[in-house]
């Protein structure tokens, strides 16, 4: 009962039960003197505590069910992280399955938007479709120069997304 105590209240280090002694008790020992799942449980809080004392190196897999701990670089070009325990995808950045195609600034509104809305971002991306600057109205060029007038009289570049002077 002294381990299982400070286990279910994740209260670590775990201390020598003698008054004036201040020592640690080994994990050697724990695991000799408790039951296996007191001891796994130990060891899971153990690593829980790691992890977040040290956010700066490693993280857990985003997805939630997973337990996955990796070694993690904020410096990391890459966002995208694919795990090798679930096999699931994720982006660091913004910890929503991964976004194939998309910066994380592009899909921020998107992973907000209804599942309807969603298609049409990804039919948007697929088909080339920009977006007014000006308004936020979507335009498809089908043909012509890269010149767009859109319906609220904001001029810009088709390709470059940049106002035009005329």
């Amino acid at each position: 009962m002294y381990i299982k105590t400070p286990v279910d209240r994740k209260d670590f280090p775990i201390r020598c039960p003698i008054l004036d002694c201040s020592e640690h008790i080994p994990d050697s020992n724990i695991e000799r003197i408790c039951e296996k799942d007191i001891y796994q449980k130990y060891l899971r809080f153990q690593l829980d505590n790691f992890v977040e004392l040290n956010p700066h190196m490693f993280r857990y897999c985003p997805s939630p069910d997973c337990q996955y701990v990796f070694k993690w670089s904020p410096k990391s070009s890459s966002c995208k992280h694919s795990c090798p325990s679930c096999a699931k995808t994720y982006c660091l950045r913004c910890k929503v399955p991964w976004h194939e195609g998309w910066t994380c600034k592009e899909f921020s509104p998107i992973k907000k938007a209804s599942a309807n809305d969603q298609m049409f971002y990804k039919l948007a991306k697929e088909s080339s479709f920009q977006q007014c600057s000006r308004c936020k109205f979507w335009v498809q060029k089908k043909a012509g120069c890269n010149h767009i007038t859109c319906k609220c009289g904001y001029e810009f570049c088709y390709m470059w997304r940049k106002a035009q002077r005329m």
